[in-house]
């Protein structure tokens, strides 16, 4: 995943789905504040997360 910017992914997905941050938080059991860290890339996903967010924007973790 080197070159990868998870958090910018993240947030282009949520936005074409047109999702907030507590939208998204809310369908993958996390608060809006972490969605946003992810985004802006202050803290990273566990694999776990990242899988749900993944489901929740209805994508892969290869994408």
């Amino acid at each position: 995943m080197a070159g990868i910017n998870i958090g910018g992914r993240i947030k282009e997905l949520r936005t074409e789905k047109k999702l907030t941050q507590a939208e998204l938080a809310a369908k993958v059991g996390l608060t809006y504040i972490q969605v946003g860290r992810y985004e802006t890339q202050k803290s990273a996903p566990s694999s776990d997360v990242l899988q749900k967010l993944a489901q929740a924007l209805d994508t892969t973790t290869d994408s």
